[in-house]
């Protein structure tokens, strides 16, 4: 079978091979997406069959920190398909890898390792990364086998059909075109017969044939009405020239002047209105450019913006000023291209109009516009400044407020101290005195338990079994280690009452119920106390390090450097995650004194330094922070004409430093 010269059987078998092969595209791409979709799906119960089977001991193992173990957990969750790399990072910062982290997509999930012993607390995060390329891999084998074996049915097929039509069609249409170019004026009414058997009904090629019969025998009946078309155009050239004559009396009436160029700038028509703004005919103008009718400088942008609207093809509208008789004139020039009935630009229509009178109300009204947008403007100054004069305001209300419950907090706190420490005093004063009594007791009862004991010798003489039975009742009762025990827990319960003691002092002087008052105090003994106070809170997260210098007595208000003292150790602790240390270091200069605060603790990040002292600015979790902790304490030291600062390193702790005045100039009030 040719196909040189059957333009419509390659066509037929084009489309054919087209279609299948967009459909077998289509097919293919929805099987390769399934396919993708159930790899994915095989993969994701994968990881989750690992996170029920492998999870639990690889949790044991971190938490008996068996690195060994650990990674050859790890190199083993390498052996499933297509794990590429897998990483445990500990809660530590200790990190455990095994693999090459792919370089192309991959699929990464983490998992959370826990541990029964360790309650609720995440000891570290698996990531498991699977590479996709392995399958990418097996779906581009797939949809090559899908396609190569499509292809070939496709052209088998294609093959099949382009014979049937050749044998079917085309030489029928050939027949048909043999016939069509065949048609002149001698041979018209001539019929077509197709080269076949007629079937029992026609087909599209029967009606096609019928089609040419009848086009034969209408151009038979058109060429006899040949002379009734020619009065018709005659009548139609008739209607054309008074158009024309419509058209150009419309031109000529507008107030804006239309010009017409040819692409090299020669002028093919110009209105009434032209003429008149020029003061030439259209004679005049008609055939010459820009460059023979108007200055140079005129002429020459005159001559771009119809480059321009050539060069895009598209109308072009600018704003132009162009020099007139009675002076400089604004111009509003519209041009557009004119296109033949070919299709073919020919022409560059140009509608000028002048708004030099619009322009100048333009500029009043924008005159006018910023002027009342400078009033709004000044209007919206004041407005501002009013409001951040609010805002000042309301902050440093708000910043009363806190101190005065703070205050009113503090006043409740001593007073409940003050009863606390009577009520206490009370008890503890009888079990001191009782147990200076008991004390004396032991002792005279051991002494006289001595004095028996020497006479042991006459007894043994006088009644043995008396001395027996004595022997065995203090073997029974321990005597021995009750004497070695006596004056050792007498000495542990003097002990603890004396800590109860200062434990209550403590708190007294943490608190001073009713002090409103400036006075000087010791820093140091204030410090102290303040430890002391909160010892429950620290002793389980901070060793405490004391490095004080020598301090003289400060003019202040106690208690409420014992609460900035006591805000700045509950944040230390607060900030370390596990065991640190809590550095306590003072020192005298010649006007002042400082104290310095440092923990081993988390660090506060730089965008937060600037914020830190800022009322309810907190980076704890919600729920565990008021914001009000050291917005409190910076008000404070301000309040003693001192300074609060603070230098912090992420991921090694805080120093904070407090500088404070030996006597303040002008005493305030409380």
């Amino acid at each position: 079978m040719r196909l040189r010269g059957h333009r419509l059987g390659r066509r037929l078998l084009g489309a054919i091979v087209l279609a299948s092969t967009c459909l077998a595209l289509v097919a293919t791409g929805i099987q390769l997406f399934f396919d993708y979709q159930r790899d994915l799906s095989a993969i994701d119960k994968e990881l989750t069959q690992l996170q029920r089977s492998q999870l639990p001991s690889l949790a044991n193992s971190l938490w008996s920190f068996d690195e060994v173990q650990l990674r050859l957990q790890l190199r083993g969750l390498l052996q499933l398909q297509d794990v590429k790399f897998v990483e445990l990072l500990a809660q530590g910062g200790q990190r455990f890898a095994a693999g090459t982290r792919p370089a192309g997509e991959s699929l990464t999930r983490e998992f959370a390792l826990q541990h029964e012993a360790a309650g609720e607390r995440t000891l570290g995060t698996l990531s498991v990364s699977v590479a996709l390329d392995g399958v990418y891999g097996r779906l581009v084998d797939k949809a090559i086998v899908i396609l190569l074996t499509t292809s070939a049915k496709t052209f088998l097929i294609s093959l099949i059909v382009l014979w049937l039509v050749s044998r079917w069609i085309t030489r029928h249409l050939e027949h048909m075109a043999r016939f069509a170019r065949g048609i002149s004026l001698d041979h018209l009414g001539q019929p077509l017969r197709l080269e076949r058997r007629p079937g029992a009904l026609p087909d599209e090629l029967d009606q096609v044939a019928a089609a040419l019969n009848d086009m034969s025998q209408a151009l038979a009946a058109e060429f006899d009405c040949r002379v009734g078309i020619d009065a018709e155009r005659i009548a139609l050239h008739e209607a054309y020239e008074r158009n024309r004559s419509l058209l150009r009396a419309i031109i000529d009436n507008s107030p804006a002047v239309i010009t017409v160029k040819d692409l090299e700038g020669r002028y093919l028509l110009v209105n009434r209105r032209c003429e008149e703004r020029h003061r030439m005919s259209a004679e005049a103008i008609v055939g010459k450019t820009d460059h023979e009718l108007f200055p140079a400088d005129l002429a020459e942008r005159l001559r771009r913006v119809d480059q321009r609207v050539i060069a895009t093809r598209a109308p072009v509208q600018e704003e132009e000023m162009v020099p007139l008789e009675d002076g400089m004139r604004t111009v509003l020039s519209a041009k557009a291209p004119l296109y033949d009935d070919k299709g073919a630009m020919y022409a560059v229509c140009g509608v000028h109009t002048d708004i030099t009178e619009r322009k100048q109300v333009e500029r009043e009204l924008e005159h006018h516009r910023k002027h009342l947008e400078v009033l709004v403007q000044d209007r919206t100054a004041d407005l501002q400044r009013a409001n951040n004069g609010l805002k000042f305001m309301n902050l440093r209300l708000q910043q009363a407020q806190m101190q005065l419950v703070q205050s009113e907090k503090m006043a409740s706190i001593g007073v409940l101290a003050a009863g606390v420490a009577h009520e206490i005093n009370n008890p503890v004063s009888f079990v001191n005195s009782n147990l200076v009594t008991l004390r004396q007791y032991a002792s005279d009862l051991l002494k006289l338990i001595a004095a028996y004991e020497r006479a042991d010798e006459v007894l043994a003489a006088a009644a043995p079994q008396q001395l027996a039975a004595i022997e065995r009742g203090k073997q029974a009762i321990g005597l021995a280690a009750m004497r070695e025990d006596v004056e050792d827990l007498g000495d542990e319960t003097a002990e603890g009452l004396a800590r109860v003691t200062k434990i209550v002092h403590d708190l007294r002087d943490f608190a001073h119920a009713g002090e409103h008052e400036w006075q000087f105090a010791d820093l140091h003994a204030g410090i102290d106390s303040t430890l002391n106070i909160a010892r429950h809170e620290l002793k389980h997260k901070v060793d405490v390090v004391r490095a004080y210098g020598e301090l003289p007595q400060v003019e202040c208000l106690p208690s409420q450097l014992n609460q900035v003292f006591m805000n700045l150790f509950i944040n230390a602790a607060h900030a370390v995650t596990e065991r640190g240390e809590l550095r306590i270091r003072s020192g005298a200069e010649a006007d002042g004194v400082w104290i310095e605060v440092e923990d081993t603790g988390c660090g506060i990040a730089p965008e937060n330094l600037q914020r830190i002292f800022e009322p309810f600015f907190t980076t704890k979790p919600v729920g565990q922070g008021t914001g009000l902790g050291l917005a409190l304490s910076y008000t404070i030291v301000q309040k003693h004409k001192g300074r609060l600062e603070v230098t912090s390193t992420l991921g090694k702790g805080s120093t904070f430093r407090i500088w404070l005045p030996k006597v303040q100039q002008v005493a305030l009030a409380a």
